[in-house]
């Protein structure tokens, strides 16, 4: 498996076509790196006025800004994320030329992205110490996402530091899902998902991203942290409007009310409503949706809340608009903590209106 790895990574390098020069330096410094280092995954989960919120990593894993580019090599890279990956097909990825240079660092916003649940950004650090990224391992930005009405609508940065927003309709949950350290140059590029599970994610206009930190880690412990003002201006219209399906349902179980379907280029939002309380976390819950060829997409988090009695379930699959299914396959396979298991088992078949 690995030398087919390495032979069509050989053979893109050795392409003209469309592989821009920085594109190609990228490629062949990280090539290496990206056998070396399997994807990081982690968990997070928080309560915040009495919801509930697991939410599962997303994996974006993409060398270079430029969509065909992203296209040729995605297949035996992974995103894990086959929205996100669906979307870049259709060479959705907006590049930005915003660039801020402080404390010696240089901090580039290249690519992004967003719809209604979903923001994907590509950044890249740029370090004029030549040796400070020397046996680090991973390095972390802090960062928030300010809109033009002066509103933070993302704030990825840790529990020690304040929110300069609060009582978002939405809910955001953002990772670093991965990056690729070059000390030679050195270098880093940052891949960032932004998911909202409930609400959606508004309108960005002349909007702001605040770097602020940055964090370098070795074996796990933090060796260096650099404070900073790195303003990158997210000023061109990456949002994605077009491609809005809602979905209705059909043949509905007893046990679930489905109150929104919704697929957009990113995501495939449900919505639905059991009618009972689940106590605590919730305990396990396991589900999946399928479209009408069979292809099966994972639950990526959920968001539980209580309302006069029932319980609102709220998650988003890795399913796009652009996969073009006219009727999904909710599965819920299990719903509750082990000693109360409400729902076991429960389809219900999805639509298009």
């Amino acid at each position: 498996m690995e030398k087919n790895f390495e032979k069509k990574i050989n053979k893109i390098l050795q392409e003209d076509s469309e592989i821009p020069k920085s594109v190609r330096t990228a490629l062949d410094n990280t090539y290496s790196e990206i056998k070396k280092y399997g994807k990081k995954e982690k968990i997070n989960m928080f309560w915040k006025k009495g919801i509930v919120a697991a939410v599962c990593i997303l994996i974006l894993g993409v060398l270079a800004t430029n969509s065909s580019v992203i296209a040729n090599i995605k297949g035996f890279l992974g995103f894990n994320d086959s929205g996100i990956e669906r979307t870049v097909d259709e060479g959705l990825l907006q590049p930005i030329d915003s660039m801020v240079s402080n404390q010696n660092i240089t901090i580039s916003l290249d690519s992004y992205l967003y719809d209604s649940y979903k923001m994907a950004f590509i950044m890249t650090a740029k370090f004029e110490e030549a040796d400070l990224l020397k046996g680090i391992d991973d390095v972390v930005l802090d960062f928030r996402v300010k809109n033009v009405d002066g509103i933070y609508i993302v704030e990825n940065i840790p529990d020690t530091k304040p929110l300069k927003a609060d009582n978002l309709p939405h809910i955001i949950n953002a990772f670093s899902v991965h990056s690729y350290i070059d000390d030679t140059k050195p270098e880093v590029q940052f891949y960032f998902v932004i998911e909202s599970i409930k609400g959606q994610i508004p309108k960005i206009e002349n909007a702001v991203v605040e770097v602020e930190t940055i964090r370098l880690f070795s074996s796990n412990n933090l060796l260096k942290e650099i404070d900073g003002q790195w303003d990158l201006a997210l000023n061109e219209d990456g949002y994605l409007e077009r491609e809005i399906v809602k979905y209705t349902a059909q043949k509905q179980s007893s046990d679930i009310e489905i109150l929104s379907a919704v697929s957009t280029p990113t995501s495939f939002n449900v919505s639905f409503v059991l009618n009972t309380v689940i106590e605590g976390s919730g305990g396990l819950f396991q589900m999946k949706l399928i479209s009408e060829n069979g292809e099966e997409f994972e639950g990526q988090g959920f968001v539980m809340e209580e309302n006069e009695g029932k319980t609102i379930i709220t998650t988003n699959f890795r399913a796009s608009a652009f996969h073009n299914s006219s009727k999904y396959t909710l599965r819920v396979f299990l719903i509750g903590p082990p000693e109360k298991q409400l729902l076991e088992d429960q389809t219900v078949e999805l639509i298009t209106h």
